[in-house]
């Protein structure tokens, strides 16, 4: 990595910065390879003393060689579970979801007077991925791991652009001896997509033992024409405000109101989406009570509408999820404000909260949801972040979480109920003052999904609860270069990152080592 970053001009007026990113990396799957590249670049200009241009650039793309689509068959044929290797990939030499994302904003921001600030943005977003794809599915024997059957070997040629423009005036005003904030924002946005399927020109495939050294696949010739695909818009805009009003020293209230529209027209797999969503009112309301300099108190209710792509059994999206959240909780600021900390619990209540049913669309291999009213997720957090000392920096996070149905029964069962995260560093002092060493541990409570034996049927499969270990150190060589080593999964622990999506599984990482040499001016 290279990271340039200075004035541009002798008044410094304007100013830049360039970085320049390269990774080549290999897995532990078998057959899979990357290569990424990156650049950015920004560069800030002062139109005035009081306006200020902002212009930035960011394009990243990857060169994945043998991606696996899915994952490993969880059984085999005669209904007994399948233990492959961590290496073990279905993947073809040839299987590739190269992408390429391309990003820009404008931004200008104008100060009126050391009150009111005007802030107006345009974000633009070019995003291509080009993805052979081979997927197979079933059952393999369990003899010779053959048997399996082609899922989806096709080639997508996908692109989606996305422009976002959005205003803001915010700014202070006095009232009733205290000082409040207030926020007018108007929000639009329109992304456009193509995603056509080609399929291939052959259809009679053999699938072979996977694990086999000699296992290989041609890559097909794919058909001219698309065979289906999906096409379309989608528009939203929103006009929102929010007020922070302080009524006393210690009181503050915040309320905050979004009006949402929204509109998809689309052609999915041949079904056709022409859903609008007018006028839909979201609020917000919090409190904050100072107890203390160092503690306070805090209260906060949320209105939920969030839209979304998962379909049904028909191929039709599902209707957007709608609800309440609600939050109270206690924070603080100690050891001179070093070191914060908040503890909170929380409800959510939710409908249209799709529902995995294990089925896909024959057609098209879209997983199907169905829609569940009347959800409900509640739970707490702990969170303790900054510095124990001038050198010695910490965060501990924990979170429990519990989501019920209405007839009581466990909601999305693959997510655990319990996890926390612990992470330290520590920056030596004397003849090492270059260098800084750290580690962490993030763990997680067992979670289990119920997928479908070939002989005995709907079953449940499970995650064991799980703790993964990480170090790293940074040594800063001089001004300009710094060179950091980083171990993940330090005991190589085995753990699934995946498991029951289309009866497949995929481990998790194993233990993986990464060196990085950066350079500044």
């Amino acid at each position: 990595m290279v990271d340039v970053s200075g004035s541009i001009n002798n008044s410094e007026s304007i100013r830049g910065r360039a970085v320049v990113a390269y990774q080549d990396r290999h897995s532990y799957q078998d057959r899979f390879s990357q290569t990424s590249q990156t650049l950015y670049g920004i560069i800030e200009a002062d139109l005035s003393n009081s306006t200020l241009l902002t212009l930035a650039v960011d394009n990243q793309s990857t060169t994945p060689k043998g991606t696996m689509s899915g994952g490993l068959p969880i059984f085999y044929s005669d209904g007994s579970r399948t233990a492959y290797d961590r290496g073990a990939s279905t993947a073809q030499n040839w299987a590739s979801s190269r992408t390429d994302a391309l990003n820009a904003f404008i931004r200008l921001e104008h100060y009126f007077n050391a009150n009111w600030q005007l802030t107006a943005n345009y974000v633009y977003g070019d995003n291509d991925l080009d993805y052979d794809v081979f997927w197979v599915k079933g059952e393999p024997d369990p003899i010779n791991n053959t048997g399996m059957k082609p899922g989806s070997i096709n080639y997508i040629d996908a692109n989606r652009t996305q422009d976002t423009y959005e205003v803001e005036l915010n700014g202070r005003f006095n009232w009733l001896g205290q000082s409040h904030q207030l926020l007018f924002g108007y929000n639009t946005q329109e992304q456009q997509f193509s995603t056509p399927y080609y399929a291939s020109q052959q259809s009679d495939y053999i699938i072979g033992d996977f694990t086999d050294s000699s296992y290989s696949i041609a890559k097909p010739n794919w058909q001219s024409e698309a065979a289906y695909g999906s096409y379309g818009t989608t528009k939203q805009d929103a006009l929102y405000v929010a007020a922070q009003l302080n009524i006393t020293d210690a009181l503050s209230l915040i309320v905050g109101s979004r009006l949402n529209q929204w509109q998809t027209n689309q052609d999915n797999f041949g079904r056709m989406h022409d859903y609008k969503i007018s006028d839909e009112l979201t609020n917000y309301f919090g409190a904050t009570y100072e107890l203390t300099q160092s503690w306070a108190l805090y209260a906060n209710y949320t209105d939920i509408f969030t839209p979304q792509s998962r379909v049904d059994k028909n191929g039709h999206y599902l209707s957007p999820i709608e609800g309440k959240n609600y939050e109270l909780g206690i924070k603080a600021s100690v050891l001179d404000e070093r070191l914060d900390i908040s503890l909170s619990g929380f409800k959510i209540y939710q409908d249209n909260v799709g529902e995995y049913t294990g089925d896909a669309i024959a057609e098209t291999l879209q997983a199907i949801y169905k829609p569940i009213d009347g959800t409900l997720t509640q739970g707490y957090e702990l969170e303790i972040n900054g510095k124990l000392t001038d050198n010695w920096n910490a965060y501990f996070g924990y979170t429990h979480s519990k989501g019920e149905k209405p007839d009581n029964t466990v909601l999305n069962t693959t997510n655990p109920k319990d996890q926390f995260k612990l992470f330290t560093s520590y920056q030596l002092s004397g003849a090492l003052d270059n260098l800084k060493v750290g580690g962490g541990y993030r763990w997680q409570s067992n979670s289990y999904d119920e997928v479908n034996n070939p002989v005995y049927g709907a079953v449940e499969v499970n995650q064991p609860s799980h703790g993964i270990a990480s170090l790293m150190a940074n040594y800063q060589m001089n001004e300009q270069l710094s060179v950091s080593l980083n171990i993940d999964n330090l005991f190589d622990k085995h753990y699934y990152s995946q498991i029951g999506f289309y009866n497949q599984y995929r481990y998790g990482k194993p233990r993986s080592f990464s060196l990085q040499l950066k350079y500044s001016l």
